[in-house]
């Protein structure tokens, strides 16, 4: 056989060898018996969280029993007028809530409108700048307990050039005798007199009462408001505007000016040395037989408390309880307040006459001690010059009137 034919035959041979030891396919091998896949169930409930048990197991009052906020607090409603509220309450009262379980709530409006609330029952203080008035009914069955001395200021607008007004000066502007500023020592204006239109407030009361020994005394204003700070508010509007307030409301104010009196100012000093004739007491004001008598006692004592005390004089008021000696001089005060009125009174109506009858042969006319007295009452009302002058005035209008009898 030749070469070629048998190279052919070797590689048949080889070729049909790897088909034949190639097997044929066989079915894919089953997984081994011996390891089994888990079964599914075996790990399902590991993944859920355990809020997926229904939430109706817990009943749904429980839990918002158990997640309501404390108690609602104890209110107490307090009302009055601005003076007493913005001075005396309003601090007090905040510092009050926040050791007590007990609101104020704060109604602040007018001395009536409190009064009247706490003797129907509507409220349960009230504030007043006033003593009880014994011809209201509504007032008898109220208890005026006395917290503070706050000093009642005359106001008036910045540019105006009048720092002082002596008592006698500020009667006669109140009953319309003096209406023009250049009669106290200002320019030539009108005196705008602004006032509170309710009768039985508690700032105008107090000085009706030490001007005219009436607190109903009616007085000159044409403009009237609701309150004093609706009346401040006017005052700071009008360059020739004249007001009353109290001190604890408006000392720190730079749109207003207060005005000296009897060339005292007010302060706190000046009311505890009584030097200062124009302050008033401050009330908190309760029903005798109050329902909550539990809730409010506590309150009025709190007044009294080092705490309180330093909040009443931040505001520039005078603890009652520190200052008692000024309600025992009550009298005093009245007294010195008439003869202050008594003797300008006296004054006034010596001078022209005084003037008139001046002897010629004197080489100082009669009318000097009057005149000189008028200027020191203008420039320096309160110096120790000024009562000097006084005295002159006085014994110069006692002699013209002995002169005027024949000497008896």
């Amino acid at each position: 056989m030749p070469a070629r034919h048998v190279l052919i035959a070797a590689l048949l041979f080889l070729a049909g060898g790897a088909y034949a030891a190639d097997p044929a396919p066989t079915a894919p091998k089953p997984a081994p018996a011996a390891t089994p896949a888990k079964p599914a169930v075996a790990t399902p409930a590991a993944a859920k969280p355990a809020a997926a048990k229904p939430a109706a197991a817990k009943p749904a009052s429980k839990p918002a029993a158990k997640k309501a906020g404390p108690p609602p607090k104890a209110t107490l409603i307090w009302r009055g007028d601005h003076a007493t509220g913005r001075g005396l309450v309003a601090d007090i009262a905040a510092l009050y809530e926040k050791e007590h379980k007990v609101r104020i709530t704060l109604q602040p409006f007018s001395t009536i409108s409190g009064l009247d609330a706490v003797a129907a029952g509507s409220a349960d203080l009230a504030g007043s700048a006033r003593l009880k008035h014994d011809g209201r009914e509504e007032e008898k069955n109220l208890n005026f307990i006395p917290q503070a001395f706050d000093a009642i200021v005359p106001i008036t607008h910045p540019s105006n050039p009048v720092n002082n007004l002596t008592l006698r000066q500020l009667r006669q502007i109140y009953l319309g005798r003096v209406q023009n500023w250049k009669e106290v020592g200002g320019k030539d204006a009108p005196i705008n007199v602004y006032s509170v239109a309710a009768p039985m407030d508690g700032v105008e009361y107090s000085l009706r009462y030490l001007l005219y020994r009436k607190g109903e005394q009616r007085i000159y204003a044409p403009r009237q408001y609701l309150n004093v700070t609706v009346l401040e508010e006017g005052v700071t509007l009008d360059p020739n505007g004249l007001g009353l307030t109290s001190l604890s409301g408006v000392y720190a104010r730079k749109d207003l000016k207060m005005l000296s009196v009897s060339g005292i100012p007010a302060s706190t000093d000046s009311i505890a040395n009584g030097t200062y004739p124009l302050y008033m007491t401050l009330y908190l004001v309760t029903r005798y037989e109050d329902p909550k008598r539990e809730l409010v006692d506590p309150f009025v004592a709190f007044l009294a408390t080092p705490e309180a005390k330093a909040a009443m004089r931040r505001h520039q008021l005078l603890p009652y309880a520190d200052a008692a000696g000024l309600a025992a001089r009550e009298p005093e005060r009245l007294a010195a307040i008439d003869d202050e009125l008594k003797r300008d009174a006296a004054l006034e109506a010596a001078a022209p006459a005084a003037v008139a009858t001046s002897a010629p042969v004197s080489t100082t006319p009669t009318g000097a001690p009057q005149a000189t007295l008028a200027s020191k009452v203008a420039t320096a009302p309160g110096a120790e010059s000024t009562q000097e002058a006084r005295v002159r005035a006085e014994e110069a209008a006692a002699k013209k009137a002995k002169e005027k009898t024949g000497g008896k």
